[in-house]
């Protein structure tokens, strides 16, 4: 029904319940679908507003992002919690507990491979000062119960920052531009770009004055692309270089996920058919293919010299990257 009056085949109003309410007239149960079809044929039901159909996706994506980061605050303060528990006072020195010294203090205390003080050298930036008072902070009460239950908190944390994180990058505020979703990335502050040529990482040459658009992957039907200004790097060994992005290989418009993604769907239904559903076409679907076959061979360590895997299938261990 919906999908029709999507559709323009169907007339869908959606009535204001409080606006019948108020309209004199019979409310019993049995009479009730009768009233309305008659107010409605008489114009006096209020038609609320229907969003259209990207602004209702749209909506869907932000609520459901707003509950993965309300879940997360949640899980943080049940490990603050925990913490407090087990008399580890470390949100008392630590502006905050989950940055950088923070997560590997807390890795350390679930490992329980080192010492209150060889946890506080852990400590990076500013947090180095405190180093001998983070060392009595650390000395609590930590039971295997508390450390299981600690490693889940983080493995919880884990599932739900994992927005693809790209190192030494951000993610700016997402426009919805036509039928499209642009998602600004920037590279931090100070930040050293790696060198195309060589791999090398270097200090900030200049950067492009026009950004370019990576595609990435599409959910229900929106093309959703990176937009990010390429940065020139000033590489010791190849000079000026324009940087190696971590999200893309080389001058392909596809981001690494999104090629792994295309691929995935080819191995279980026709290569045009998925480039009807990603809303691409055939090509693209084959370099995504081609792309996953090269790195998987190029990351596996196959013992002897077998160049195919025939019958008897040769000992090799699993690839590190499957798809």
């Amino acid at each position: 029904m919906l999908r029709e009056a999507a559709a323009g085949a169907v007339e869908l109003v959606v009535g204001n319940a409080r606006h019948i309410k108020n309209v004199p007239g019979r409310k019993t149960d049995v009479k009730d679908s009768e009233w309305i079809a008659d107010l409605l044929r008489h114009g006096l039901i209020a038609r609320s507003f229907v969003p259209p159909q990207p602004i209702r996706v749209l909506r869907d994506l932000v609520r459901y992002r707003r509950k993965l980061v309300e879940s997360g605050s949640t899980e943080r303060n049940r490990l603050l919690e925990l913490l407090e528990t087990c008399d580890i006072k470390l949100a008392s020195f630590a502006s905050n507990v989950f940055g950088v010294s923070g997560m590997a203090m807390l890795r350390a205390l679930v490992t329980n491979a080192a010492t209150p003080t060889e946890m506080a050298q852990l400590a990076r930036g500013r947090l180095r000062d405190k180093i001998p008072a983070l060392a009595l902070a650390l000395d609590g009460q930590l039971d295997d119960e508390h450390r299981f239950l600690l490693q889940m908190q983080l493995d919880r944390l884990d599932q739900v920052g994992r927005c693809h994180p790209i190192r030494c990058f951000v993610y700016g505020r997402v426009r919805f531009v036509g039928q499209q979703l642009h998602v600004p990335v920037r590279a931090c502050t100070g930040s050293r770009g790696q060198c195309s040529g060589c791999g090398e990482r270097g200090p900030t040459y200049d950067t492009a004055r026009q950004a370019r658009f990576f595609e990435f992957v599409p959910p229900w039907g929106f093309a959703v692309f990176l937009v990010y200004p390429m940065r020139r790097i000033a590489c010791p060994t190849c000079r000026v270089r324009t940087e190696q992005v971590p999200w893309a290989d080389g001058k392909n418009r596809c981001c690494n996920v999104y090629r792994v993604c295309l691929a995935r769907w080819a191995r279980r239904l026709p290569w045009s058919e998925v480039g009807q559903i990603f809303g691409t076409t055939w090509g693209v679907v084959h370099r995504a293919v081609r792309w996953v076959v090269d790195y998987g061979l190029a990351h596996r360590d196959v013992p002897g010299h077998h160049q195919a895997a025939g019958w008897p299938r040769p000992p090799y261990p699993r690839p590190a990257f499957t798809w």
